[in-house]
């Protein structure tokens, strides 16, 4: 925690160092708070991002339920990303291949024959809610999205990111292309990336179908 708190949201007025409103205390106390109700996650990687977020926006009790909330509720639980094993995240990584495959084949082509999976990029982006990095407005209506709904925002806008990118990225070598996926969080057209999203026609059956998939996979 104490390595993290200081990477986090560095950018903003309340995480920046000695700020005024407090953020790293206010950050240390809910990321201790949730690690000891929660003891079989405790604390990993990503969770310091979203209680980051909430911070933002609400007090810091508020937060702390809010987290709790998030994470264990009812549709698309985040402590599954976090779980000893990480079995969440795997899925995610099979199915977001799987899915770039079919609604972005030629980066997906360009990608591969570089020997780079499309998840390279898209798990960071995952694992943290895409809470790090990327504008603050694309954040929250990605997290308005979210809340209501379930995974399928997430994976809506990575692939809203990748065909954001697709034509250039596949004119590029793989230095410059790894370049120009460093800087995209932060360079990104919020309405552009959104807007993108809603247009892919991704359904809950298209995902059903790669998570049977891959429990299959490791039952074979």
């Amino acid at each position: 925690i104490e390595e993290d708190i200081p990477r986090t949201m560095f950018d903003h007025e309340m995480f920046i160092k000695h700020s005024r409103l407090k953020g790293h205390s206010k950050l240390r106390n809910v990321l201790l708070a949730y690690g000891r109700r929660d003891r079989e996650v405790q604390y990993c990687q990503g969770i310091n991002y979203i209680a980051a977020l909430f911070l933002i926006y609400m007090t810091e009790e508020e937060a702390f339920f809010m987290l709790l909330c998030v994470m264990s509720r009812q549709q698309a639980p985040l402590r599954e990303l976090f779980l000893p094993g990480m079995a969440k995240a795997r899925e995610f990584n099979y199915v977001m291949d799987s899915l770039t495959y079919k609604f972005t084949p030629k980066l997906y082509t360009h990608l591969k024959r570089h020997d780079i999976d499309p998840t390279m990029y898209a798990h960071p982006w995952f694992m943290t809610c895409f809470t790090q990095s990327f504008p603050y407005d694309l954040v929250t209506r990605v997290w308005d999205s979210f809340l209501k709904e379930d995974w399928k925002i997430m994976y809506r806008v990575c692939l809203a990111l990748f065909k954001y990118v697709e034509d250039e990225l596949c004119k590029l070598d793989l230095e410059r292309g790894n370049l120009l996926m460093r800087k995209l969080p932060a360079s990104v057209d919020s309405d552009e990336i959104m807007e993108i999203a809603m247009k892919i026609k991704l359904k809950h059956r298209h995902i059903d179908k790669r998570i049977e998939q891959y429990k299959a996979t490791l039952k074979g």
